[in-house]
């Protein structure tokens, strides 16, 4: 599924020189990767992240504050 929202993300942003290889994307697992297609001209990567612990570790700084 995450394939599928990548590609459509980046559909339509090759003249910004971002171009993905669609098997890189499949293949991508939940770790780091580049999905940069061949003799594209901008790197492109998925970066996962942990949006909830950001969140609430922001939180837990902003109350320990007052």
């Amino acid at each position: 599924r995450g394939y599928r929202v990548r590609e459509e993300i980046c559909k339509g942003l090759e003249h910004f020189g971002i171009c993905i290889d669609p098997a890189k994307n499949k293949a991508c697992a939940a770790d780091e990767s580049e999905l940069t297609a061949d003799q594209a001209p901008v790197a492109t990567w998925v970066v996962p992240t942990n949006e909830e612990l950001i969140v609430a570790r922001a939180a837990y700084e902003r109350l320990q504050s007052r």
